[in-house]
């Protein structure tokens, strides 16, 4: 199942919502099977998270809100963006 950009868009809302602008994930880059998220550095977050909680709270609710799975391919810091690029794929089970 494709993620339509409109479910993405929709679950990174309510993601974003408590956080400041400086904090919050944005889409790098979006096909229908796959996104690149921009999630902000560790020394942003508030000091009882983690940055693996931010990585994957985009997964949780995609899946149990929208019946859409996804698998983190990769993630990189990106000296240019002061920022970690994490790569999903959305998962096609057969």
């Amino acid at each position: 199942m494709p993620l339509p950009r409109d479910v993405l868009d929709r679950a990174l809302l309510e993601l974003n919502g408590p956080f400041q602008e400086a904090e919050r994930l944005s889409v790098v880059s979006y096909e229908p099977h796959r996104f690149v998220l921009r999630v902000p550095p560790a020394l942003t977050l508030p000091a009882e998270a983690c940055i693996d909680e931010r990585f994957s709270a985009i997964q949780y609710v995609l899946h149990f809100r929208d019946k859409v799975t996804t698998a983190i391919q990769g993630a990189e810091w990106q000296e240019d963006d002061h920022a970690y690029h994490v790569h999903y794929d959305v998962v096609e089970w057969d």
